[in-house]
């Protein structure tokens, strides 16, 4: 996505914003949107515009930001799906001005900080029968279009890679139809976060405050909480305390649940950075604009490989 200069200014001069300057929030694009800060007369706001066709989600994300009114993220304000002034749709939010992005190796106050905002977080439900998402508490639909992701562009990787992810693949499909049925029981969905890594976090005095809600959704909670041990890589012992404290049960039936997700939040990484290389490969991505550049995809995908082989140790398949 390319915006230009009379874009943005047409955007504020829509949203009766008066613009002093504007400047790209990041040194590079996210994968899903491009955010801008705005500086004008009523304040900061940030834009953020959706950078992937095949995402379109900003009316979701909008929808549920201004349900949560700036309690657990930013405000909103406004949302355009117009398409009139860019080729996109976009959203104005609140800039956060809260705290600093936690450090790289977790603190036990901030793991304690985290877990309580996903209990809080996590009261926010919605019965199934509300929604029309009773598939996604079946876990083979979301699988099978992970594989295929893989599958068109696994041919990017290096022969060792491969043979790998193709046994990763037969493995985790074991595992999946033994266990498709594990959260059929429940009867309600939580609002979850959906991508708590650290340049979405903010954390200040034992309190965070968390931006880029474009993943947001009603879904099963341990999305959330596996994708946080995952991006942290929690030991054992942290994550016993995270998921404790979070109000997760510790029995036998929940950590199995828990571990069953941990390990398709791992796999469904992997489908995303293979898709991601193919698309660096094809010249899609722009890699002096994105986030991620060839190899440091193919070092994520080498690294990420061994956390799915302890993720399928803790399983016995038939």
């Amino acid at each position: 996505m390319q915006i230009k200069e009379l874009q943005i200014k047409q955007i504020c001069n829509k949203h009766r914003l008066n613009l002093k300057n504007y400047k790209l929030i990041g040194e590079k694009m996210g994968a899903f949107n491009l955010n801008i800060l705005l500086d004008t007369k009523q304040g900061k706001f940030v834009l953020r515009i959706e950078n992937d066709k095949r995402f379109k989600n900003k009316k979701q994300e909008y929808e549920i930001l201004k349900k949560l009114d700036g309690k657990f993220g930013p405000k909103v304000y406004y949302f355009d799906d117009s398409n009139l002034i860019i080729d996109g749709d976009y959203l104005i939010e609140e800039f956060i001005e809260f705290g600093e992005h936690p450090p790289s190796e977790p603190s036990n106050e901030f793991i304690l900080a985290m877990a309580k905002f996903y209990e809080e977080l996590h009261r926010i439900k919605v019965n199934i029968l509300d929604v029309k998402v009773y598939t996604s508490y079946q876990l083979k639909p979301g699988f099978d279009e992970d594989i295929e992701m893989i599958q068109q562009s696994i041919a990017y990787l290096d022969k060792k890679q491969r043979e790998i992810i193709e046994d990763f693949i037969s493995k985790v499909s074991r595992i999946v139809n033994e266990h498709n049925e594990i959260f059929t029981s429940r009867t309600q969905m939580s609002l979850i976060h959906g991508d708590p890594t650290r340049r979405n976090i903010f954390y200040q005095n034992g309190k965070v405050k968390l931006i880029d809600w474009e993943m947001a959704r009603y879904q099963i909670r341990e999305w959330d909480l596996a994708f946080f041990v995952w991006s942290y890589d929690l030991d054992k012992e942290q994550k016993r305390f995270f998921l404790k404290e979070s109000g997760y049960p510790l029995n036998e039936i929940s950590n199995k649940q828990f571990n069953l997700i941990y390990l398709l939040h791992c796999f469904g990484i992997q489908a995303w950075m293979t898709e991601r290389l193919k698309l660096v490969e094809e010249g899609k991505i722009d890699t002096n604009l994105s986030n991620s550049s060839k190899e440091e995809i193919l070092q994520g995908i080498i690294e990420n490989n061994k956390i799915i082989e302890t993720a399928i140790s803790l399983f016995e398949i038939s």
